[in-house]
């Protein structure tokens, strides 16, 4: 689940976007505005071994840093800062995280952060957030860190003009020529760090489940059984029709209903599983087709950790 999501290019001319301004009292350092490419923000964390979970759009980017002395402002309270500046300007978070949630040194490697002494992460100590506008125009991503005397304040601001479609690089485990069993479904979660939970039919608009168990959720049951160390998340995901707010929660309103059909109905130990959500911001196909966006509609079962 955690290669990049390339999202092809209809490019046009770029949209207009002002970069927020950093808060009163920041010195700007280096600023670079890299031609046009195929650049990505981080929707997930890095999670046993595999990296992040991405959106990318081919534009034109543009990072910034600049610092503020720690004693002016701390590291959440920058991050809430931007946050409703880049609200206020349309666009709605994608994903947040800090520091070892993010996946620590493998999360930072991931990102293309402008090198020290302009930029400086504290592995142990740093904050990430990355941004979408819904017309797919603007992707951006926050990195702020501290190393005691100041506060480094990171973006990086994609500005293009997007049409989703299927990353060829993205894999994901074949349907296997025999059923879905316990051991092939732990060899896909090995090899690919996430699984497609095929065949969940839910009500339009609502997390409950039309249809009976698939085998592939039964035999996720059986694996987490199997394998107490086995820890998963079941992550929901949504085409683009609605809102951001809407789809974030119905993404993982359905996530929970996978969870508590494997809990209260298969056995399964809920310590064993978390439960997250996250809408449309992490397509795998074109929202512009009806076979696209059924594809998008989907939960995932991703490795947390417990195999060797």
């Amino acid at each position: 689940m955690r290669q990049a999501i390339i999202i092809a290019l209809m490019l046009s001319a770029p949209a207009i976007h002002a970069m927020p301004a950093p808060p009163k009292g920041s010195t700007l350092g280096d600023q670079r505005t890299d031609p046009s490419g195929l650049y990505s923000i981080a929707t997930g964390p890095t999670l046993a071994g595999h990296p992040p979970e991405t959106m990318a759009m081919t534009g034109v980017r543009t990072r910034q840093v600049s610092t503020i002395p720690s004693g002016d402002a701390n590291l959440a309270t920058l991050l809430n800062y931007f946050r409703q500046a880049y609200e206020n300007d349309g666009l709605t978070m994608a994903y947040q995280c800090a520091d070892i949630d993010c996946g620590g040194f493998d999360f930072r490697d991931s990102r293309d952060v402008l090198p020290p002494p302009e930029m400086y992460v504290d592995l142990g100590n740093f904050m990430y957030a990355s941004f979408a506008s819904t017309d797919s125009e603007t992707l951006a991503e926050l990195i702020l860190s501290t190393d005691g005397a100041l506060n480094y304040i990171h973006i990086s601001e994609i500005i293009g003009q997007t049409d989703t479609q299927l990353d060829p690089a993205r894999e994901y485990p074949k349907q296997p020529s025999d059923p879905w069993t316990a051991d092939n479904l732990l060899a896909a979660l090995r090899d690919h760090g996430h699984v497609a939970l095929a065949g969940l039919t839910f009500q339009s608009g609502a997390s409950r489940l039309t249809n009976g168990t698939p085998q592939i959720v039964m035999a996720l049951a059986d694996a987490l059984k199997q394998t107490p160390s086995l820890q998963i998340a079941l992550v929901g995901h949504t085409d683009s029709v609605g809102s951001a707010d809407g789809n974030q929660s119905l993404s993982r309103n359905r996530a929970q209903t996978v969870a508590n059909l494997l809990t209260s109905e298969l056995g399964v130990n809920s310590a064993q599983i978390t439960v997250g959500g996250v809408g449309f911001f992490s397509p795998i196909a074109s929202n512009a087709t009806d076979e696209g966006r059924d594809r998008n509609r989907r939960v995932e079962a991703v490795l947390l950790g417990g195999l060797d």
